[in-house]
């Protein structure tokens, strides 16, 4: 499927264009070099932190696989489509699991 992603950026400066085949697994656009070095960080390290901070996922097949594709966009400070939210949200664990240690101080 193609994906012709604007995503603007959280904060400021300038979004990034890209077209993002996840059937060929290519990123092609203006900005494709960006996120493909990016991608390659990414991938040396195994994974990214993104939403709901801190959740860490797992990055081996970006290019084909839409919640790694997400993941490493929000992760670069990208407002992600709704459809890319969707699928990170499927995988995401519960917050409560990093807040399950944490005492109350009274």
């Amino acid at each position: 499927m193609i994906h012709d992603l604007n995503l603007p950026l959280i904060g400021s400066g300038e979004g990034l264009h890209i077209i993002w085949d996840s059937d060929k697994g290519t990123v092609t656009g203006p900005n494709a070099p960006h996120v493909m070095s990016y991608l390659a960080y990414a991938l040396e390290e195994g994974g990214v932190i993104s939403h709901p901070y801190p959740t860490g996922y797992n990055i081996s097949d970006p290019l084909h696989n839409m919640v790694e594709m997400a993941a490493l966009l929000s992760s670069m400070r990208l407002l992600i489509p709704l459809e890319f939210a969707d699928a990170m949200r499927s995988v995401a664990p519960p917050i409560e699991d990093f807040v399950s240690d944490i005492e109350p101080i009274h």
